[in-house]
């Protein structure tokens, strides 16, 4: 098999070490690139919980005779969280609601417990990174120099 000097450097340009290398640091890059930016999109998680508890318990009466009680009961939450990622000054923003239901089926009672809305902010202080002389940070553009 013969190559000529055009097709020889051709190859050369798609299967040498280097261009392998610049290759794939593009594409890890690349790739990191799009976790940075899927890092800072909002998330919407819902969560439940629910638990059963069924047990016999001893109760020991005023009398002193002990009866034994069953107790059924069914506990549920349901939990819709958004969550931020805050860049530039770091830290995130939770948007939170939840609900909690308690059952108790031996004497047929129900209990309902609501967070109409939580709102937490959490910045850390102690960051290992601090933003100097940034005058452009509404715009968007900082330098982050690390510590």
């Amino acid at each position: 098999m013969e190559l000529s000097l055009d097709e020889t450097v051709k190859l050369a340009k798609l299967q040498s070490p280097d261009a392998q290398t610049a290759r794939h640091s593009f594409r890890s890059a690349y790739w990191n690139y799009k976790y940075y930016r899927a890092n800072y999109l909002p998330a919407l998680s819902l969560t439940s919980d629910p638990n059963l508890n069924r047990a016999i318990n001893k109760v020991t009466l005023g009398d002193g005779t002990v009866k034994f009680v069953e107790q059924n009961m069914l506990s549920t939450d349901l939990t819709l969280n958004l969550t931020q990622n805050i860049p530039w000054t770091g830290g995130s923003l939770f948007v939170e609601t939840a609900a909690q239901r308690m059952d108790i089926f031996s004497d047929h009672t129900t209990a309902w417990q609501t967070s109409p809305i939580n709102i937490l902010l959490i910045r850390i202080l102690l960051s290992p990174f601090n933003i100097t002389n940034c005058p452009e940070v509404a715009a968007g553009v900082c330098i982050i120099n690390s510590q």
